[in-house]
């Protein structure tokens, strides 16, 4: 047999073994499985020690990945594993009241992900700056939360906008995601009280989300709590009549996407009685700009 066909072989086979290890079920795996179920049961005392098994099984991986086949980090899959296990970890201190422990765990899958190698070939001199981890935009806005509810908004923003401009790096033309990350951004920049920032946050959010509002329910979501958190931050300024145009955007969009009876139309529903309006009846579309379009 000639010396390029045995090499030929070697390789298929070094890559089906590759292949088969990758689709059986890992430890990794099974221990997020395991995780999930105590999380979904609220069982987060018992759900912490497997939070940190995961994370020094993905370590592991990541680590066995190096080593076999060089470049630390150049396996994007795998770094995610690793920053993702840190982030549910972080989620469980976070849902334990351990602040300060949550946050440093979404500042790991920060940097884990920030230092990840996106092509294929790590070691060369690319011409053009590399993409972002596409798990970065996610990590960031996780760990902005996170400082935002710790009520440094400062802190928040910051994030929050690298966040969104790392998004903007790997999604070329618009991704609704960001708009339920300028959502929160809007947030805190309004707890900041920097009120003019934060309507154009808003007014970004709910363009970047309508053109994809029927593709999920989470979307839809999203734009409803950018409506109503403009018309909250109106009523607040006392601009009583433009938030009430906001609102009623925001309950006729979740009534004709979400039903009526959904919960998060129900502080709304009371917003607008308090401003001596009644609900409106749903339209058949939404409106992608805000108050009169003169905001914009």
């Amino acid at each position: 047999m000639p010396t390029w066909l045995i090499v030929v072989v070697v390789i298929l086979i070094l890559a089906a073994a590759f292949v088969m290890r990758a689709r059986q079920p890992s430890e990794f795996e099974r221990l997020n499985r395991e995780m999930a179920t105590l999380v979904e049961e609220e069982k987060y005392v018992e759900a912490l020690p497997l939070a940190k098994e995961a994370v020094a099984a993905a370590q592991k991986e990541l680590d066995d990945w190096s080593e076999n086949l060089g470049s630390h980090h150049s396996n994007v899959m795998v770094t995610g594993w690793l920053a993702g296990a840190l982030a549910r970890q972080g989620e469980v201190y976070w849902q334990l009241g351990e602040k300060s422990d949550a946050e440093d765990c979404f500042h790991q899958a920060v940097g884990v992900l920030e230092s990840a190698i996106t092509v294929n070939d790590p070691l060369g001199e690319p011409e053009e700056p590399l993409p972002p981890h596409p798990d970065l935009p996610g990590a960031l806005a996780e760990l902005a939360f996170v400082q935002a509810d710790a009520g440094r908004h400062e802190r928040a923003v910051v994030k929050y906008r690298q966040a969104i401009e790392a998004s903007e790096k790997i999604y070329e033309h618009g991704n609704p995601i960001v708009g339920g990350t300028l959502v929160s951004l809007a947030t805190s920049l309004d707890h900041l009280g920097r009120s003019q920032e934060a309507e154009a946050a808003l007014l970004r959010a709910i363009n970047e989300i309508s053109p994809f509002l029927s593709q999920s329910p989470a979307f839809t979501v999203d734009l409803i709590a950018g409506l109503n958190n403009w018309g909250q931050m109106y009523r607040r300024q006392g601009r009583s009549e433009e938030a009430v145009d906001l609102l009623q955007q925001a309950f006729e969009v979740g009534e004709r996407e979400l039903g009526e009876d959904y919960p998060l139309l129900q502080p709304i529903r009371d917003a607008l009685l308090e401003e001596g309006m009644s609900p409106p009846v749903a339209d058949p579309s939404p409106r992608a700009s805000g108050p009169d379009d003169e905001t914009s």
